[in-house]
């Protein structure tokens, strides 16, 4: 099964923070794609 996990990036209200990462994960359990943790971006992988 592959796994495809969204998330954000930056400060919001002062009060939360978000670092990512966002990602896609093959069935073996390997990033084939992934956007570095406090950055933003893009992940893209063919599944």
């Amino acid at each position: 099964m592959w796994l495809v996990s969204a998330d954000v990036t930056g400060e919001r209200d002062g009060t939360r923070l978000g670092l990512g990462p966002t990602c896609v994960i093959d069935p073996a359990g390997r990033a084939v794609a992934q956007v570095p943790a406090g950055t933003t971006g893009v992940a893209a992988a063919e599944v």
